[in-house]
């Protein structure tokens, strides 16, 4: 499995490389930043976190804060701040229930 995944991220920084290395020469017009790539700091860990930590509530709380922010980037979501606040709570409550139901092995 360690093997497995070195290769995989080994591939990645290749792919990334020759991406980036086109682009310098203008024969393609690439590029993997976007308004909000930054919130992929955020979302891809916290995603990760569902499936292999325990921690499962500060995990989904992550992942719908960086969502909104990615969703924000494009869309002005805070004119709805009076909503999106209360609906955490509410979803935090609700991953603290389930995480509680769910036996633990």
């Amino acid at each position: 499995m360690k093997k497995t995944k070195g290769i995989i991220w080994g591939l990645v920084i290749i792919a990334l490389g020759v991406f980036w290395g086109l682009r310098e020469a203008n024969l393609i017009d690439f590029s993997i930043f976007f308004d909000g790539w930054w919130t992929l700091f955020i979302i891809v860990p916290c995603f990760i976190g569902l499936f292999n930590s325990e921690n499962k509530a500060l995990s989904a709380t992550g992942l719908i804060v960086g969502v909104l922010l990615l969703v924000n980037c494009y869309y002005d979501i805070w004119q709805y701040k009076a909503y999106i606040f209360p609906a955490l709570v509410v979803i935090v409550g609700v991953a603290i229930v389930i995480n509680n139901l769910v036996p633990k092995n």
